[in-house]
């Protein structure tokens, strides 16, 4: 979880740099790694 938070920080931080779709794919791409990933984590654990 900590890591999608850097992640947002980085891109308001640098918000100069990036275009708004770029920021966009950037997100839908990095909330479905999260997604995945926790979706992973639950399986293991339960």
């Amino acid at each position: 979880m900590d890591n999608v938070y850097v992640m947002f920080v980085d891109i308001f931080e640098n918000i100069d740099f990036y275009d708004i779709h770029t920021i966009r794919v950037l997100l839908q791409y990095k909330l479905n790694q999260y997604l995945i990933i926790s979706y992973f984590m639950r399986m293991i654990i339960t």
